[in-house]
Parts: C-alpha cells; sequence; structure tokens
C-alpha cells in the first residue's frame, strides 16, 4: 500500500522518533521529533554526530556506513503525509547487520557481514543489496537534505544508486573544502536562472502569440457605451503607453521603424483625447450653474456634451476620430490585460531566485554588502555598491550563500521534506545565530528543520524545540 502511495502520488515524509541502544558501546539515544523544528543539542562528545549520520544512512540507505558505527540496534520512526507510519530498524548481532522496515513485514532482511564491509572499500559489496524490495523501497522515499560538518550538501546520484532522491556517503579522498562547496551552489544558482531564463522564454512566446492573435479580434461594442476622455485620458494613455513600449521591447521588437510608428500612434491618440475632452467634455463654468428649479429635481449641472454650443466642422471631425479609434481603446485595455497576466507569470519564475538574494542579503547588509544575480546566472558581491571578487566573502557568508541557495534552488529537496543541519553555529557570528532558523524558515517554510548544536545562541530562547541530548548544554 506504501508502495503504492510513493510510486503514485509522492508524498513527504517526516520524521517522528529515532532510538539507538550501545553506540559506540556507550551511548543510547531516544529523540521524538516536532513536527516542524528540532534543536538536538548537547556538550562535545554527546553523540550528535552519529545520531545524525545514524539516522542518514538508515534513510539512504547505506549499508556501508551502517557499518563503520558500532551500534546494537536502531529504530526511526517516520510518517508519510501525516498520514501513514512506519519504521526502519537496523540491527548489528554477532558480526552480522541487518535492516528492515515494518511496511514490508514479510520481505527478508538485507542481511550484510560486517566484515566484509569493514575490510573492502568496494561499493559492488553494496551494490548487491540493489535488487532487496526493502533497498528499493528505502532509497525510493524522498529523503533529507544533510549539510554536514565539511559544510558539503550529501544529496546526490550515487554509481550503486541511481535514485535522484538518495543520500551519498562522501568517500574521504573526495574533496570537501569550502571552494567544493561555493562551486556547488553558484553551479546550482546557474542552473536555476537558466532554467528560470527558459521559462521566461516560453512566456515570451505565448505573449507574442497572444497579441498577433489579438489583431484579428472583431470589434462589436455598442456605439451607445462608448465614453468621452477624461481630464485624467492624457495622463493614462502615457502610462499605458510607457508599460506596453517596455514590454514589447522585451520581446525584441525594438526597431527604429517600430518605436517610430508606436510614439506617432500613441502622440496622435492622446491630442486627440485633449482635444475632444476641451471641446465636449470639459464643464464651462455656465454648465454648473444650477437653479432652483433644477436642485428641487436633483439635477446639479448641466452634462456637457448637450450643452448648447456651435460645434466647428474640425471639431466634429475631432469627435469622429475619437469614436473611430473605440477600438484601439479597448485594443490598448486588452493589450495591458495580457501584459499583467504575463509579468505575474514571470514573477512567479522567478521567485526562488528573488527569494534567495532577500534572505542572503539580510545577513549581508549588516556589513554594506549585496549580491546579485545576472541574467546570466553570475552571482555578483557589491560592497558599498562596488563590485569585489567572491573571494571577499568570509566563510560564514560563503555558508550562508551555500546553505540558501540549496533550500531556495536545489529541486532535490522536497519543499516539505526534512532538512538537517550538524552544528549550524559553525562560522556564523552570534547574531547571525539567531538569525538562522528565521531564514531556513523563511527559505523551506514546510520543512521538518532539525538542527544539532551546543550553541544557546542558535535555540534562542526557543525551548519549545530543545531536545537535550545526554544531559543537553
Amino acid at each position: 500500500m506504501i508502495l503504492n502511495i510513493f510510486s503514485c502520488q509522492g508524498g513527504s515524509v517526516k520524521l517522528l522518533k529515532f532510538t539507538a541502544k550501545n553506540v559506540h558501546e556507550y551511548i543510547n539515544f531516544e529523540i521524538e521529533f516536532n513536527k516542524d523544528v528540532n534543536f538536538i543539542a548537547g556538550l562535545n562528545g554527546s553523540g550528535k554526530t552519529t545520531a545524525l549520520n545514524l539516522i542518514s544512512a538508515m534513510l539512504a540507505p547505506s549499508i556501508e556506513e551502517l557499518a563503520k558505527i558500532k551500534f546494537e540496534e536502531a529504530t526511526l520512526y517516520l510518517t508519510v503525509s501525516d498520514t501513514i507510519s512506519f519504521s526502519i530498524t537496523a540491527t548489528q548481532r554477532n558480526d552480522i547487520l541487518q535492516l528492515s522496515t515494518s511496511a514490508l513485514p514479510h520481505e527478508q532482511p538485507i542481511t550484510a557481514s560486517l566484515q566484509e564491509f569493514r575490510h573492502s572499500k568496494d561499493r559492488l559489496s553494496a551494490n548487491k543489496f540493489r535488487a532487496f524490495k526493502i533497498f528499493s523501497f528505502i532509497s525510493g522515499l524522498p529523503s533529507p537534505m544533510f549539510l554536514s560538518l565539511d559544510r558539503r550538501f550529501i544529496k546526490e546520484v550515487t554509481s550503486y544508486d541511481s535514485s535522484p532522491l538518495s543520500i551519498i556517503f562522501e568517500e574521504k579522498t573526495r574533496s570537501t573544502d569550502a571552494d567544493g562547496s561555493m562551486k556547488e551552489a553558484l553551479e546550482l544558482i546557474s542552473k536555476k536562472s537558466a532554467e528560470f531564463k527558459d521559462k521566461q522564454t516560453l512566456e515570451d512566446r505565448k505573449l507574442r502569440d497572444k497579441i498577433i492573435l489579438d489583431s484579428f479580434h472583431v470589434y462589436d461594442r455598442n456605439m451607445s457605451s462608448m465614453a468621452l476622455p477624461n481630464s485624467r485620458t492624457p495622463l493614462e494613455l502615457k502610462a499605458k503607453q510607457k508599460t506596453i513600449k517596455t514590454t514589447l521591447i522585451s520581446l525584441d521588437f525594438k526597431t527604429e521603424e517600430f518605436e517610430s510608428m508606436y510614439d506617432n500612434f500613441f502622440d496622435n491618440l492622446i491630442g486627440l483625447s485633449r482635444n475632444v475632452f476641451e471641446q465636449f467634455a470639459k464643464p464651462r463654468p455656465e454648465t454648473t450653474k444650477s437653479s432652483a428649479a433644477a436642485k428641487k429635481k436633483g439635477i446639479t449641472s448641466i452634462p456637457a456634451p448637450i450643452r448648447s454650443t456651435s460645434v466647428t466642422l474640425e471639431n466634429s471631425q475631432s469627435l469622429g476620430k475619437w469614436f473611430a479609434n473605440s477600438h484601439q481603446m479597448a485594443r490598448i485595455d486588452r493589450l495591458l490585460k495580457l501584459i499583467d497576466e504575463y509579468e505575474k507569470a514571470k514573477t512567479e519564475i522567478y521567485r526562488p531566485l528573488v527569494k534567495f538574494e532577500t534572505l542572503v542579503n539580510t545577513f549581508l547588509e549588516q556589513t554594506d554588502k549585496k549580491i546579485k544575480v545576472t541574467n546570466r546566472g553570475e552571482v555578483r558581491i557589491f560592497i558599498s555598491e562596488i563590485e569585489r571578487s567572491l573571494t571577499i566573502l568570509s566563510s560564514g557568508e560563503r555558508q550562508i550563500l551555500i546553505m540558501l541557495a540549496h533550500l531556495s534552488l536545489n529541486d532535490l529537496l522536497p519543499q516539505s521534506g526534512v532538512f538537517i543541519v550538524d552544528e549550524p553555529e559553525l562560522s556564523l557570528h552570534i547574531s547571525w545565530q539567531d538569525m538562522f532558523l528565521e531564514a531556513v524558515q523563511a527559505a523551506g517554510p514546510d520543512l521538518q528543520i532539525i538542527l544539532a548544536t551546543h550553541s544557546p545562541a542558535i535555540i534562542g530562547g526557543r525551548n519549545e524545540y530543545y531536545i537535550p541530548l545526554n544531559g543537553g548544554i
């Protein structure tokens, strides 16, 4: 039943509880998770990192990593979309490692020799377990995004697990320096920026097609519904002229011939609206006077269009032109509606990128720095409006940029999934530690956040989320 849910509907996974016995032969864990925020706090040596590694290894699943950590039994309780609960259990007994899940109670557990993994770096040893239904089921779960101590996001496809949602445990030979993490983040930003640009290109094409199709629109407005211009009409037309022109130029309509014809069209229409207003719609002093009899009847003024004035041939022609061009006014309004829909679509496309920039800049602005993502997907850093190299960023600033890039832009992280950070306070000023949780929640409002820390500033008085580990802090 659960397998059908994941294959057909997906689903968000949240952690409920984690227990473990005799980890490293002396530590026991019993952690009950909150649905939103969790501060797993303890002193150095309390087992915070070990607990996170066990949880991550069980969710990958990584038989290799489970073999590296000595324990008697570990069980992780999870829920799918807050409706279905199950557990994953790993045991080590008599040099045998077993992995099972209550979701598949009739399936044989994955069974492996601990010695085989402790003395071999050959990943083919792990590859043979892919045929197990338990392995396929667990690896198919939307697993957490884990920001490890080396500040690399450990969540990619591996050679032995093709699931795009699996966690990998990186070999010690792989580079884990800050430059590697920064490079990954910059590549992610560039990639997402290109994707957003492709989506905008599709919206551009849609708008161009709609503009062309609108030229075949049959005008059927009733003559009696046509309105005379008022005093605001010229200014309104100028504003519409600017909005439409800006959009059309962004759609590559920009040529000297186009701009000349476009500006002449609106200049004539604006001039015509002024002329007609002055001659036929502008109130005259005499038209605002009301007789006692008129006031009795509730009439306060004589409508300007029917006042008794001499109408010249030129004025009559202007009025005729105005009504003859009323379909152009209607078309302008339709075009503005299309542009409004187009701008809303563009805003939605770039929302994740704008959110990323805004969140990072809330930290950087304290030192008068600012980042900007260019149209080409390049991250630029400015100090007092002067562009500088990205190397100017401190380790804490880099950490914030890396983390928020993944939270805001990484498609591999389910928006309602689990986000785990080991010691988020590393390289962060104490004032930034207090801002950290709010930034993470803004980047992923539906995430279950698990922070392993020994910093009271990170907790910031949020004691309802505090989970002490082996004595706490």
